[in-house]
Order: structure tokens, then sequence, then C-alpha cells
């Protein structure tokens, strides 16, 4: 039951919520922008949900991370599933975490060196889950 082993015992734990920011866009109107987050110790696991009207400007990217990533090079990996977009139909993309920073860096997935440029767009979707050491 682990209550007899103070070292094995769980001490850092939360559950909260974030603000998403998409950025590489212009004239962002979002309709639902959600990020919840798990934290068990310096593991994060993060969930984000948005619906937006936006207009192309740059390479996409999302900030607003409840916390900055550690400074180690397993973070710099793709470690972002995108569930669903309808950005672009026939691109599919991914996410990776920046290392020691607060962000999501948008890739195609048949081309990580890519960045992803969402086209202009009216209601868009975008569902992600990822996982990274703070």
């Amino acid at each position: 039951d682990g209550t007899s082993v103070g070292s094995e015992l769980l001490d850092d734990y939360e559950e909260g919520t974030w603000t998403p920011v998409i950025n590489g866009m212009t004239s962002i109107s979002y309709a639902i922008q959600l990020g919840k987050y798990t934290k068990v110790g310096n593991k994060v696991t993060v969930h984000v949900y948005l619906r937006f009207t936006a207009t192309a400007s740059g390479n996409m990217y999302i900030s607003g991370l409840p916390f900055n990533t550690a400074n180690e090079v397993v973070n710099d990996a793709p470690h972002v599933g995108v569930g669903y977009q309808n950005c672009e139909g026939s691109v599919t993309i991914n996410g990776f975490f920046n290392v020691n920073n607060n962000r999501i860096s948008m890739v195609e997935s048949d081309n990580v060196s890519v960045d992803w440029a969402c086209p202009s767009v009216t209601n868009a979707y975008l569902f992600m889950t990822g996982t990274y050491f703070a």
C-alpha cells in the first residue's frame, strides 16, 4: 500500500488548466481555447483543444505551456500527438516540445524538418496531447 515507505509516496501531483495561444497566424478569433494538464513530479502531460478562425502569416506554434520544458535533449523530439485537425486536409501534422521553452512547434509529419504553416482557416479544430519533462 506504500504507506510504510516514504520515498515511494506521491508528493508532487497537480492538475489544472492553461491557455494555449496560437502563434504564426494573425486575426485569430477563438471559439474554444482550452488547455488542461497533469503534473506528476517533473513529468507534465498537456491536452489542447482549439477551435479558431485565423489568417495565415507564418509557421504555426502553440505557446503558453503551464511549465517550461527542461533543458534536456529528451524534450527535443516529437512528443505531441495531433488527434485531429481540419486546418489542411491532406497534410498530417505533429508537434514537438522545444528545449527550455514553453511552446509546441508544429511540423509536417512526412518531413519533420519542415515547419508547418496552417493556411487561412474558418472554424478550424486542433486537438493535441503530449508529455514532457519540466
